[in-house]
């Protein structure tokens, strides 16, 4: 079995690694920059695609392939299911008087999907190019008649409406919530974006997410379950009866607003525990391999026995709320919130 130090070692030195390919990586993209400035400082494009006839620079397109899809404020009537799946386009959900959606989507696209049929409203955004292009750079925008135009879907979403179902899935793109959802089942999905969202009620709420940050107000239901794989998680007010949080690397903040059962699994990073009450109510169950734990009334730092190493942090509370917190490295820190 290695020893602390040993694997402390081989920590250090895969920082050292992925610190030179983050340098190579950020010289790479300063270089590139130059260029794209000094091109265009001549009168050259940024923006290009690629298909099978070569390179094409977007003067090169004709205004009809290039026409973005619109779709200006529609009312869709009363919505129970929510489907919204996008390549690139950002998500928001807004609040109003009606149900209703919108969007600007990339005309380099094949045609989106759009369908209202028994209370459900499904959009989605085609995945393929209409060229057979494999790869387009327009920096997040593209120019249409109207000028820069940046993609995104909006739905309208009545203050006292009660949703069944919502799934908000995004490849590229942002996802925000700015509205007080009712939704029994909310499901949300990011593959390289943020995550932005007000409060939730409901059943169930899931969260896959692989490259971005995640900001959450108050979330009230039955389960809520978070799975990141690189990114910060902050969760304004945790009220579920039940939590599970998953990361790999990221730092994690989460306010307890109520006795809970809380499992949290982060590989690489701090978690910052508030809690609304004092820590004599929460049966804490806390370990981190490379860490230090710090509670309002004592400091955990690692030992070395044998081989054994980490910090660990047990005690049995008066009230219902259960936590198990693991890390492998980073701080596991708890506070009490003032009242």
């Amino acid at each position: 079995m290695k020893s602390r130090t040993e694997k402390a070692r081989e920590h250090i030195m895969k920082n050292k690694w992925v610190k030179r390919l983050l340098l190579a990586s950020a010289a790479g993209l300063l270089a590139g920059g130059i260029c794209v400035g000094a091109g265009t400082a001549m009168g050259g494009s940024p923006m290009f695609y690629v298909n099978a006839q070569g390179i094409h620079v977007k003067e090169d397109q004709k205004p009809e392939d290039s026409a973005d899809y619109r779709l200006e404020a529609t009312e869709t009537g009363t919505l129970q299911n929510i489907h919204i799946d996008m390549a690139e386009a950002d998500i928001r959900l807004v609040s109003g008087e009606r149900f209703a959606a919108e969007y600007v989507l990339n005309g380099q696209r094949l045609a989106p999907g759009y369908s209202v049929s028994g209370g459900t409203l499904t959009i989605t955004e085609s995945s393929s190019w209409k060229s057979g292009a494999n790869f387009h750079f327009w920096g997040g925008m593209w120019e249409s008649e109207e000028g820069s135009v940046s993609p995104y879907v909006q739905i309208t979403v009545p203050k006292n409406a009660v949703l069944s179902d919502v799934e908000l899935s995004n490849k590229y793109g942002d996802i925000r919530i700015d509205t007080k959802l009712n939704a029994k089942d909310l499901t949300v999905r990011a593959e390289n974006g943020e995550v932005r969202m007000e409060d939730w009620n409901g059943g169930s709420f899931e969260l896959e997410m692989t490259y971005g940050e995640f900001r959450g107000g108050s979330l009230s239901g039955k389960n809520v379950d978070i799975q990141s794989e690189s990114g910060g998680v902050s969760l304004g007010g945790l009220k579920a009866d039940a939590a599970e949080v998953e990361m790999e690397y990221g730092e994690l903040e989460a306010t307890l607003e109520k006795p809970c059962r809380l499992n949290i699994q982060n590989g690489n990073g701090n978690i910052l525990l508030l809690l609304n009450g004092s820590e004599k109510e929460y049966s804490l169950n806390l370990y981190t391999e490379y860490g230090i734990i710090s509670t309002p009334r004592k400091t955990v730092e690692p030992y070395e026995d044998e081989g054994d190493s980490g910090a660990e942090y047990i005690r049995t509370g008066s009230g219902k709320a259960e936590i198990y917190a693991d890390a492998e490295y980073g701080d596991i820190t708890v506070r009490e919130l003032k009242k």
